[in-house]
């Protein structure tokens, strides 16, 4: 546990050392609901279902976006490689990266709630805010897997455009899907729009959570074992700097 905690120590002041990255990271999200959030809410959409959507967005852009980016971009330092010869399994590395993303996710809800509150004046019950937040959280989980596995492989170079487009992508495939023909069931396979159905289950009672929860945890197991076959996977000197 102790080792545990010493990475997530290191990642989170790798984290804050960058000052530009922290604020796009944290405040952004909730800076797009100001910009967009209404905008389904003029077509008829409950516009608490857009905060969570934006509340999910907030712990996806650290979960998987930035933290894809910094493992892509630090993954061949010498730091980076004398850490994979240390003794510690890929499960302590991958746990202080997500105990790090948890605590800064956390942040970004924040803001994202404050908007919403303050701006926008969305009345929720404290258990059903609770609720809202600790499934953003729990959602982030295997979408932090998931960076680590593409961030371990996609080019140094590309990352960044890579995880912004993946990114953006996933936010409207969580809501912009039709919910008629093939896209009805498509989107059933989309891990925000899962993440947000996930969200609403106390706030919409037509929700099952069964199969959200099934969906979760195969997921959740595939990004695992998609992230230990990256870590492992040995590269070619040429790529060593």
């Amino acid at each position: 546990m102790r080792l545990i905690l010493a990475y997530a120590k290191l990642y989170t002041l790798e984290i804050f050392r960058n000052r530009s990255a922290v604020f796009f990271t944290v405040l952004f999200p909730a800076i797009l609901l100001l910009m967009v959030g209404r905008s389904n809410h003029l077509s008829g959409i409950p516009f608490v279902v857009n905060v969570v959507i934006f509340c999910n967005y907030a712990v996806q852009t650290v979960a998987f976006q930035s933290l894809g980016v910094r493992v892509s971009e630090s993954r061949l330092t010498d730091w980076t490689l004398y850490v994979k010869t240390l003794p510690a399994t890929p499960a302590i590395q991958f746990c202080g990266r997500v105990i790090s993303m948890l605590c800064l996710s956390l942040l970004g809800v924040a803001f994202m709630l404050l908007v919403a509150k303050t701006f926008y004046r969305v009345d929720l019950a404290l258990s059903q805010w609770l609720w809202v937040i600790s499934m953003a959280l729990i959602g982030g989980i295997p979408m932090a897997l998931l960076g680590i596995a593409i961030g371990y492989q996609v080019n140094v170079s590309a990352a960044r455009s890579v995880f912004v487009l993946l990114n953006l992508m996933l936010l409207f495939a969580g809501f912009s899907l039709p919910y008629h023909g093939i896209w009805m069931h498509l989107r059933e396979w989309v891990p925000t729009f899962v993440w947000t159905q996930l969200s609403l289950y106390p706030i919409q009672t037509d929700i099952r959570l069964g199969p959200i929860v099934s969906y979760y945890i195969g997921f959740t197991l595939c990004c695992y074992l998609l992230a230990v076959i990256s870590l492992k996977r040995p590269r070619p000197l040429r790529q060593i700097r």
